[in-house]
């Protein structure tokens, strides 16, 4: 395999466990959700964002828990960027 090669097969390993890391975080967010754990919830959400800022997933469960806390200017915020994706 050539070194072009050998860098590409790293990178969809990586990428293909970064999915699986993130698809684990979104799990757990969405079991504190509904634990109502809602700041768990939240720090778990940002966590996928840091990795994924376009996770449609993360942003709705993020603004949807922000809405359940009563920051609603937050929640609006959060919201718009997950219905603009």
């Amino acid at each position: 395999m050539t070194d072009a090669g050998a860098r590409a097969f790293k990178r969809a390993r990586l990428k293909k466990e970064q999915k699986k890391a993130v698809d684990q975080l979104l799990t757990a967010a969405v079991a504190a959700y509904s634990a109502q754990r809602y700041a768990e919830a939240q720090f778990i959400c940002n966590q996928v964002l840091t990795f994924q800022p376009d996770s449609f997933d993360a942003l709705s469960l993020l603004g949807i828990s922000q809405i359940d806390i009563g920051d609603k200017e937050a929640a609006e915020v959060t919201l718009r960027k997950a219905l603009a994706l």
